[in-house]
C-alpha cells in the first residue's frame, strides 16, 4: 500500500491541499489486514471490473464454474466431493447440468 500511495503522489498533477498533506494516523485503531476477507475480496473484484471496463462478476462464480466443469467430467458425485458438499442436492445448485448430453441424446435418437 505504501508503494501504491507513493506512485499516486508522483502522478499527481495539482498541488496537495494543506489539509490533505498528511492524513495518516500514527496510532490508527484499524490497520490493513494480512489477507482479504470475503467482502473485501468481492469489492476489490468489483472495482477492478469497473477499472477494466469489463462486465461485473462475483468471485463465487469461480466456484460455480469449477463445480460445473467437475460435474461434466466426473459426474454429480465427483462435483459433490470436489465442492465439499455433504448432500448432492446442494451440489445440483452449484454445478449446472450438462446440456450437451441432452443434445447428444437427441441427435442419436432423432
Amino acid at each position: 500500500m505504501h508503494e501504491r500511495d507513493e506512485d499516486r503522489r508522483a502522478q499527481r498533477k495539482s498541488k496537495v491541499q494543506p489539509s490533505q498533506v498528511s492524513r495518516k494516523k500514527k496510532n490508527a485503531k484499524r490497520r490493513p489486514g494480512a489477507k482479504y476477507g470475503r467482502a473485501a475480496y468481492s469489492a476489490a473484484v468489483a472495482r477492478a471490473c469497473l477499472a477494466a471496463n469489463v462486465q461485473h462478476w462475483h468471485p463465487n462464480q469461480l466456484r460455480h464454474t469449477h463445480g460445473t466443469l467437475v460435474r461434466k467430467r466426473y459426474g454429480l458425485e465427483g462435483a459433490q466431493v470436489a465442492l465439499g458438499h455433504s448432500q448432492a442436492t446442494v451440489t445440483e445448485i452449484y454445478a449446472e447440468r450438462d446440456l450437451s448430453l441432452a443434445a447428444r441424446i437427441a441427435a442419436e435418437m432423432g
